[in-house]
Order: structure tokens, then C-alpha cells, then sequence
């Protein structure tokens, strides 16, 4: 189960994950951030320091929300992954997809 809290900052949507991003759970994030693009909110960050596990469920939705969002003229920046979703995201190649920051702050000011 992820937990998800929502914020903004400037013209920013932060979005702090913290749980296991797994089937089902990953389709509550989806929902969630696709509900913010479509409210005209594209540019995301999403916090992954306080996710412990992401499986194959969790990255087929950020890739879907990645794409969605750059339909939009959006982006999706990862802040801070844990070490073990950084350690998938390493070795399945998609660290080279997306941009990935520190710091939540060096991600939000990216835009």
C-alpha cells in the first residue's frame, strides 16, 4: 500500500510517496497524478524517499504518467529515491529516463 500527500509549490505539484509503489497500489498513484495533469497541474515531482519496494506494477505507472505528462507539456521528476527503488531503477535502465534529483527542493526548482 503507497500513501500519497499532495502539495504545491509555485507552479509545481509535489507528490510524497511513502509505502510499497506495488499492484494494486500503484493504481492509486496513477489516478491521482493523471487527475492533476488533467486539472492543467503537468509539472510533477514526486518524492520517493519514503518508498521501501516498487515492482513492476509501480514503474509501468510512472512510465504512464511520465508520458502523460509530457503530452501536456508536463514533466515527471523523481526527488530523492530510496535506495532500494533507486537500485530498480538502475538496473532496469529507467534512471536514464527520467530526471532524478537529491533533494526534493534541487527537483521542484528543476522547473
Amino acid at each position: 500500500m503507497v500513501q500519497l500527500q499532495i502539495s504545491r509549490i509555485d507552479n509545481v505539484t509535489v507528490i510524497e510517496a511513502v509505502g510499497r509503489l506495488v499492484s494494486p497500489a500503484e493504481a492509486a498513484l496513477q489516478e491521482t497524478l493523471f487527475d492533476e495533469i488533467e486539472r492543467g497541474n503537468a509539472n510533477l515531482v514526486l518524492d520517493l524517499s519514503g518508498v521501501d519496494f516498487i515492482d513492476e506494477a509501480g514503474l509501468r505507472a510512472l512510465l504512464k504518467v511520465y508520458k502523460r505528462a509530457r503530452e501536456m507539456a508536463g514533466s515527471l521528476r523523481l526527488a530523492q529515491p530510496s535506495q532500494p527503488v533507486h537500485a530498480v531503477l538502475r538496473d532496469t535502465g529507467l534512471a536514464s529516463i527520467f530526471y532524478t534529483y537529491a533533494t526534493k527542493s534541487e527537483a521542484v526548482g528543476s522547473y
